[in-house]
């Protein structure tokens, strides 16, 4: 019942209408091989990157060019006394976690990664001698972040246990992959999955996209890769030239195309052709062999560079070179790559320790997080962990084991009515706690982002904030909708049937995921993409169909995916409708959902319609609870208030109010209406999500019978007539 309670504060619907979103492809119970490993496929997508983003291409390669053109002299091998490293967080998509994809598997891809950028890979020495000349190593590092964006420890893995795929498609997928992504600047993101493209092909390698502040911004900066291609152990195929294959993606992300960019176009390689780099031979085609002894391969009349990692299908890729390295530190200077690396954000994502003595880091401070969410409870208080401020490069606080006075030691600015805050230095002087106290008075969903701390000369040991780059920071405060639970009414045409075999859509919320239904040829199941659902038993694949009224949630009959292989996609979309499940047949009910963001769960269903004798299933709408790891109730009011926020955008109206509240009797009034409420509606809620009584506004006051209400909360929600505007409440009933 303790989870219940905590239902208590999050249960305010929020009601929305979305389209069928025909963008992933019908599944198929037949897995498909890809013939090229997924190198076709890599190249058109970063095709069409580039042309639906040409002028950011451009304004990137015109900033890469002034770069290289100001570099007074070029070394054949970087100073690496200042080892410059990049914080990786892996999004893991497989059904049996790190029992499949092993922390062993991912360390392994890891070192062999280093392995390469430092030029310590076994063959670095063995470049042919065509390019023994041009070839260099780098001062690049990559490491698994030990911190994750809230301040708690992390091992830089997060495992979600269902298989979905098509993290790679250009498009479709946004609201997904922003949904899973960490600060694109602060971490490298990278997914691990099977089915890159959600095409139902299993052995496409990877992809990656080049620097692009819009996509840092979006949240979907970010690398794709098999894990059937990926290190060593688990479920790796365990050919290491696929981890070769693994820098190759890095090197996109750090703006390196392709040798062979332009293919089959032309041999030049000028401002509009090839990789852009003077020392790889310009060519016309990809390598696409490894030739043994001193054998060589000759494109537009000169031998190329086969053994460069940005060339593809080879067996022996081994080197970068000068030019490469020139391009990859410009990229390293533009914004959606130049906060990765810095020393504050080392300290903050636990890579770097603040006590280094390292001679390369100044005097700065670092702080764990400027990014904070409202807390789970919902009430306008502000998560934990606190803000740690760490000082590094030599700096201290000057006050040992006490609390910083505001106006004297540090100015904060824009802190939300409600909160307060407090900075409690630590017995070494070497960090700090910086906590955000008390419950903001209004905290609607929101992003509070001009909150800006600055620290003054009595702050530190010697004075002289100004000289310390990052004396002042700014900070954002995420509110989230009170009570939320994501409520939609799906169209209704989202029927499939045997001539109209599938349909998919986007379910939103808390989390972003796709779903389908489809006919095999034989039966209708549910696509869910190795999410659990609810069965008729854990091990089966036949789909429960619950009842108004059943608890969904921790303790429900969930069925996760098969196990994975290396070529098979690992689970079974669990049937609706079979000669051997019936259950389904002429009625309507509702399917269990567990759908993962981090390491929390949010719960809801799904309504399905199936027609007498199986003929076609009908998805009429889903809830999907937005309290994580809250439990929620089958049934609800989906299809009674059918508001569109696409099409209405309502705002939320703070004005209106109940009296008396907490209600003794058998009334209480709605009051504060705005003339514009007149003809609009009332709903009140259960605690549990269930309708209890809604009807019309008559006036600017809206008089409510609770005479047959038990003690306990009610959620009231009231709707302009123009649905523009939208009023929530909590109605305490007593007697």
């Amino acid at each position: 019942m303790k989870a219940i309670s905590a239902l208590s504060v999050m249960l305010l619907f929020s009601i929305s209408e979305i389209r069928s979103q025909q963008v992933m492809p019908a599944p198929s119970l037949t897995p498909k091989m890809s013939t090229d490993f997924g190198v076709r496929a890599e190249i058109e997508r970063l095709k069409e990157y580039k042309e639906q983003n040409e002028e950011r291409i451009a304004e990137l390669e015109k900033f890469t060019e002034q770069y290289i053109a100001n570099l007074k002299s070029r070394t054949p091998y970087p100073d690496t006394s200042c080892i410059i490293t990049i914080p990786v967080v892996f999004h893991v998509f497989h059904s049996q976690g790190s029992n499949a994809v092993t922390m062993a598997q991912v360390n392994s891809a890891m070192a062999d990664l280093n392995l390469n950028w430092a030029g310590k890979n076994a063959d670095w020495g063995n470049v042919n001698s065509n390019f023994a000349g041009i070839k260099t190593y780098t001062k690049y590092r990559w490491a698994l972040a030990k911190i994750d964006p809230k301040g708690n420890p992390t091992t830089g893995v997060e495992y979600y246990l269902e298989q979905t795929g098509g993290w790679g498609k250009g498009t479709g997928m946004d609201n997904e992959i922003a949904n899973v992504a960490w600060d694109n600047y602060k971490y490298f993101n990278i997914y691990i999955t099977h089915d890159n493209y959600q095409d139902n092909t299993y052995n496409n390698s990877g992809v990656c996209w080049y620097p692009d502040v819009a996509m840092s911004n979006a949240g979907t900066a970010r690398m794709v890769y098999n894990h059937a291609y990926f290190g060593k152990g688990g479920t790796s195929n365990n050919d290491l030239i696929f981890n070769r294959v693994f820098t190759h993606e890095t090197g996109h992300f750090l703006n390196l195309a392709h040798t062979f960019d332009g293919a089959n176009l032309s041999c030049l390689d000028d401002a509009t052709h090839g990789d852009k780099v003077d020392d790889t031979p310009a060519t016309d085609q990809i390598g696409g062999t490894c030739p043994s002894g001193t054998a060589t391969i000759s494109r537009c009349s000169h031998v190329i560079n086969w053994e460069n990692y940005m060339d593809y299908y080879s067996q022996c890729p081994k080197m970068f070179t000068m030019g490469q390295i020139a391009r990859t530190d410009a990229a390293l200077q533009t914004p959606s790559r130049q906060s990765l690396y810095q020393y504050d954000n080392l300290v903050a994502t636990g890579i770097l320790s603040p006590s280094s003595t390292n001679a390369c880091i100044t005097k700065m401070f670092s702080f764990s997080k400027t990014k904070l969410d409202e807390a789970v409870a919902n009430d306008g208080s502000i998560e934990t962990p606190p803000v740690i401020v760490r000082t590094i490069g030599g700096l201290s606080f000057a006050k040992n084991a006490q609390t910083l006075v505001a106006g004297v030691d540090y100015t904060i600015t824009n802190i939300p009515a409600g909160l307060s805050t407090t900075i409690i230095t630590a017995s070494d002087g070497k960090s700090a706690t910086l906590s955000f106290n008390g419950n903001a008075t209004s905290h609607a969903a929101s992003v509070v982002s001009n909150i800006v701390l600055t620290f003054m000369n009595t702050a530190v040991i010697g004075g002289n904030i100004t000289a310390i780059p990052n004396y002042t920071k700014t900070f954002s405060i995420k509110f989230i909708s009170p009570y939320s639970t994501t409520c939609v009414v799906v169209p209704v045409n989202l029927t499939a049937d045997k001539t109209n075999t599938w349909k998919s859509f986007e379910v939103q919320g808390s989390v972003f995921r796709y779903f389908g239904l489809w006919w095999d040829g034989s039966a209708f199941r549910l696509e869910n993409y190795g999410k659990p659902v609810i069965t008729t038993t854990a091990a089966g694949d036949n789909l429960e169909l619950l009842n108004a009224g059943t608890s969904i949630g921790p303790s429900s009959t969930w069925r996760n995916a098969y196990p994975g292989t290396k070529w098979q996609q690992g689970y079974t979309q669990p049937y609706i409708y079979s000669a051997g499940h019936t259950a389904w047949d002429g009625k309507t009910g509702y399917v269990g959902l567990k759908l993962q963001k981090g390491a929390d769960y949010y719960y809801g269903w799904m309504k399905l319609q199936v027609a007498a004798g199986g003929g076609s299933v009908k998805a009429i709408e889903y809830l999907i609870n937005n309290y994580p790891n809250a439990p929620i109730f089958a049934g609800g009011t989906c299809n009674t208030i059918s508001v569109s926020v696409n099409e209405q955008n309502p705002v939320m109206d703070e004005n209106v109010f109940l009296v008396p509240n907490p209600t003794y009797g058998d009334r209480t009034t709605i009051k504060n209406l705005s003339y514009d409420y007149t003809g609009g509606t009332y709903h009140i809620y259960s605690l549990d999500g269930k309708l209890i009584h809604s009807g019309e506004i008559k006036g600017m006051e809206q008089d409510l019978d609770t005479g047959g209400f038990n003690s306990g909360l009610y959620f009231v929600y009231v709707c302009n007539k123009e649905n523009t505007k939208l009023s929530y409440m909590k109605l305490c009933k007593t007697k």
